[in-house]
């Protein structure tokens, strides 16, 4: 054990030797061990350098004597996350002042323009018979001293020797401040009920008209559409509300819809769409039945669950060299394995987005630009299936029975 210990400390020892050589020969480096807050004033194109500022506000841009700190990325994966910066956003950052080493320029300058000693030393006399004074030759004029002995530059020598500092950017995260307590809760409620109260209005205090189709029953592809997009507008309007209400109107605006959550979105549309086109479709083909019978009353759970069922068919003698039909008693409505998949695939959908919205809203960034949660490939996936079976069973079902 005693020698693993001293390999180790062997090891830590050599380590950290070859680290501050490594550091004295690119130059100095200094790192800040607090995260600064800052505002981004712009971002490059390429990125690999932003701007930023601590001022309040992007008032700098026009004031010149607003501090603006201008930074260099070399890192890739901090290249990488500047793609996710807006002009505007609030974040933290970690930054390094690195300058190259004084010394190593001083030497360079020094061996590139040696002084010429043999020349400030000794003078030349014009007559060799005649040696000169020594007075003379020992002590020469100062104009001579200053012309012989410094061959470089003043100028020459303080630009070799001031190194220029850059700040380099090491991590960075956005700024981020909690709802107050019950915050989320009561947008949340508040923006549902909003786009409740729009649809009694505009609706005529009748919002079940949205989900109830022409033969009196409560529709599948109805429901599921008007369901989708009620969360998706009370969700979206719940976001904004809490980003004017938490980081200001600065922020208003900017929540996108990522992508599974807008096909989802969309498959809804589609399948209502197709179901209203399939039936449609059969309704107005040769020797079809017609449009279904009419319900007496709507009944949630029976109509999303349940198929129509087969109407009774009274008895009809033969007519014109057809055969006679006898009667047949009414078919009540059978649970139907597709409209119940479907209907469950929703409300599970539904249930998780509103818990992955309710989490999200937890925490308020500082960004400019803000992205919704997104669902899951495999709920996406699974409910895709859903619709694809619904769709398949009222193309090859009777009008009358789906």
């Amino acid at each position: 054990m005693r020698r693993i210990a001293n390999f180790a400390v062997g090891l830590t020892f050599v380590c950290s030797t070859l680290l501050v050589l490594s550091l004295s020969a690119w130059g100095d480096t200094t790192t800040t061990e607090k995260p600064l807050h800052v505002l981004v004033v712009a971002v490059a194109s390429d990125q690999l350098s932003l701007d930023v500022t601590t001022a309040a506000s992007l008032a700098c841009e026009v004031n010149a004597a607003c501090n603006v700190m201008h930074l260099i990325v070399t890192d890739n994966v901090v290249k990488d996350q500047l793609k996710q910066l807006h002009k505007g956003d609030h974040i933290q950052i970690v930054y390094s002042a690195e300058t190259k080493n004084p010394a190593d320029a001083k030497i360079s300058t020094e061996t590139n323009n040696p002084p010429d000693v043999k020349k400030s030393t000794q003078p030349k006399s014009k007559d060799t018979n005649n040696p000169p004074d020594p007075k003379k030759s020992t002590q020469p004029k100062p104009k001579d001293i200053k012309n012989s002995t410094n061959t470089e530059k003043p100028t020459d020598t303080k630009k070799s020797t001031d190194a220029k500092s850059q700040y380099v950017l090491k991590a960075w995260c956005v700024d981020s401040l909690p709802p107050g307590p019950r915050a989320r809760e009561w947008v949340l409620l508040g923006s549902a009920g909003a786009c409740f109260l729009l649809t009694l209005i505009f609706s005529g205090f009748k919002p079940t008209q949205l989900i109830i189709s022409e033969d009196n029953r409560y529709s599948n592809s109805r429901f599921q559409m008007a369901l989708w997009f009620f969360v998706l507008i009370a969700t979206y309007i719940a976001a904004l509300w809490l980003r004017i209400w938490v980081a200001g109107w600065d922020f208003i605006g900017g929540v996108n819809i990522p992508q599974n959550l807008l096909l989802l979105s969309g498959m809804s549309a589609l399948t209502f769409a197709g179901a209203k086109g399939i039936t449609a479709g059969k309704t107005a083909a040769p020797g079809a039945a017609g449009k279904k019978a009419p319900a007496a009353a709507p009944n949630f759970f029976l109509d999303l669950t349940h198929n129509d069922g087969i109407p009774a068919v009274a008895a009809q003698p033969a007519v014109a060299g057809q055969p006679a039909v006898a009667a047949q008693a009414a078919v009540p409505p059978q649970f139907d394995f597709g409209d119940f998949q479907m209907l469950v695939i929703t409300l599970i959908a539904v249930a998780t987005y509103i818990v992955l919205i309710f989490n999200f809203l937890g925490t308020i960034e500082y960004s400019k630009v803000v992205t919704l949660p997104d669902v899951d490939t495999t709920l996406l996936a699974a409910f895709g299936l859903g619709q694809g079976a619904y769709l398949t069973k009222k193309a090859v079902g009777d009008v009358g029975q789906t």
